[in-house]
């Protein structure tokens, strides 16, 4: 168990990120709404939602933990290649997020671009793109992903009635 994973930015404008890998998937999150990587094995595998794979227990909280696809969509089993969890936190929103690995990326590394009007999507959690070390990321952060995540589990649960 690693805690307090949380990293401070060098400036309130210019924030570091970690990538988040998961399938072809890199997606970036503020360092600082990193609150612990934990690993997969200590997944409680009950689920509480219809959408998690299931929780994480820190701080005497579960958090629902999450498994996305390289396109971002929620799936329901864990792949053989995740071993790492990690919990996410901002604000009120707090989720896991279960991916195959994370790195933390230099600050000078990182050139952010808008996203081109042809994603431009309200209810994506993708707020902008990231061209780092030769690759192409897509940075969110957790207030969006929860916000993603509770409209998937509101789909499922109408999908269930």
């Amino acid at each position: 168990m690693v805690n307090d994973f949380m990293v401070s930015s060098v400036s309130s404008e210019k924030p570091l990120y970690a990538v988040l890998r998961f399938a072809d998937c890199k997606l970036l999150v503020p360092q600082r709404e990193i609150r612990s990587l934990e690993s997969v094995l200590d997944l409680v595998l009950e689920k509480e939602l219809p959408t998690t794979v299931g929780s994480m227990m820190f701080v005497g909280k579960a958090w629902p933990a999450y498994c996305l696809t390289s396109e971002l969509a929620v799936i329901q089993e864990l792949p053989s290649a995740r071993r790492v969890c990690a919990l996410l936190s901002q604000g009120s929103d707090s989720l896991a997020l279960v991916c195959d690995q994370l790195e933390v990326l230099p600050q000078d590394s990182l050139n952010v671009q808008p996203l081109p009007a042809c994603m431009v999507n309200p209810d994506s959690p993708v707020e902008a793109l990231a061209i780092f070390q030769g690759n192409l990321g897509c940075i969110t952060s957790t207030a969006r992903l929860a916000a993603y995540l509770v409209q998937t589990d509101s789909r499922e649960n109408e999908h269930a009635s």
